[in-house]
């Protein structure tokens, strides 16, 4: 499932199923039109250490700009990125603070494997 703000659309709508033996084109829309487009490809993990995105937590969230991300694995990269997917934050600390409000998506590089989540900034 993908999440999305309310006054957002998504195309391919989201909750079908998609078959990804080819990787998946998604437009997100944001209620003032802008437009941005996230390819979504699946592979086969090829070691018995998976990471989940169970695996992370950030907290508080919503947040007021300040929050933290744990982690039961080593994190290599963190890039936050705003809701038209423009990176605007690349670190490898593990508390962060926003000085924008709004919809923020945070891509967690551990072990080849980038795990996107959202955090909302109040």
């Amino acid at each position: 499932m993908i999440e999305i703000s309310e006054s957002a659309t998504i195309d391919p709508i989201s909750g079908v199923s998609q078959d990804f033996t080819n990787p998946v084109e998604y437009t997100v829309t944001a209620q003032n039109g802008d437009a941005q487009i996230w390819v979504v490809t699946v592979g086969v993990a090829t070691s018995a250490n998976t990471v989940s995105v169970d695996d992370f937590k950030i907290y508080p969230n919503p947040t007021t700009g300040k929050f933290k991300i744990n982690s039961n694995t080593k994190i290599s990269n963190i890039i936050v990125r705003d809701f038209t997917g423009k990176p605007i934050l690349e670190t490898d600390k593990t508390e962060i603070t926003l000085k924008y409000k709004g919809i923020f998506f945070i891509e967690l590089d551990i072990e080849n494997t980038r795990i996107v989540k959202k955090i909302i900034v109040k």
